[in-house]
């Protein structure tokens, strides 16, 4: 099974770490987005200012000759990873480490309920969740953890809808999506909009977190994007 590895690389901090952690990954399969070239990569250039949905740009450019594709973020450390596991997600949707009613953001424990009614402490966040809540259908906005996404769609009418109605999420919510003071971006909780972009596109959602957390560890939250990683690959 063919996979595309996709990544978003934008700034020193994540194109370094986008070069340390690459080598886990066949080459020429490889999409990445950046602001600049990334020499010997196949590289989306992008012109705008940084947004964590960007990360669209590469999976709709793998999904034109992939069927499966793994999003991951950049800030991960990779131990024993073993590539035919996937073969394992082939035609399932979506593979995640987890989804559900609720998540800690800067500091603060928000629900569904409080996300899609604007109940949370925080004005553009609440304007997010309830843009999201409405076009969902009204119906409550999950989380999820969009650090390592398996995203396999076989059917290209599919692939079609999902990527145009992602495009179309990121573009309605433009003016509403959350600002993270933390590291001064736009595009925060950006796994709710594509929570809501599998759910309207009728792809499945399925957890593997053993798997996925003993090969994956996302090491950002924590620690920051300032560590030496070259001294901590497991």
């Amino acid at each position: 099974m063919r996979i595309a590895f996709c990544f978003l690389a934008y700034g020193d901090e994540y194109v370094r770490e986008f070069l340390q952690i690459a080598p886990n990954f066949p080459k020429e399969d490889i999409i990445v987005t950046s602001d600049r070239q990334i020499e010997d990569y196949n590289t989306i250039i992008v012109n705008e200012d940084f947004n964590f949905h960007l990360r669209v740009k590469a999976i709709e450019r793998a999904l034109e000759t992939y069927d499966n594709i793994l999003s991951l973020d950049t800030d991960h450390y990779i131990r024993g990873l073993d590539l035919n596991y996937f073969n394992k997600f082939n035609n399932k949707g979506v593979v995640m480490k987890w989804f559900g009613d609720s998540v800690e953001y800067l500091g603060e424990q928000i629900t569904s309920d409080g996300l899609s009614n604007g109940l949370t402490s925080r004005q553009d966040v609440n304007e997010f969740g309830k843009m999201l809540y409405f076009l969902n259908n009204s119906e409550q906005v999950k989380f999820l953890d969009e650090s390592v996404l398996f995203i396999s769609i076989i059917d290209s009418e599919v692939k079609s809808k999902f990527v145009d109605i992602y495009k179309k999420l990121i573009n309605h919510t433009e003016n509403k999506q959350p600002y993270r003071e933390t590291d001064k971006t736009y595009g925060a909780l950006e796994g709710c909009l594509m929570y809501v972009c599998f759910r309207l596109s009728n792809l499945e959602l399925h957890t593997e977190s053993k798997f996925l957390n003993k090969t994956f560890i996302h090491y950002g939250p924590v620690e920051g994007h300032n560590v030496k990683i070259k001294s901590k690959i497991l």
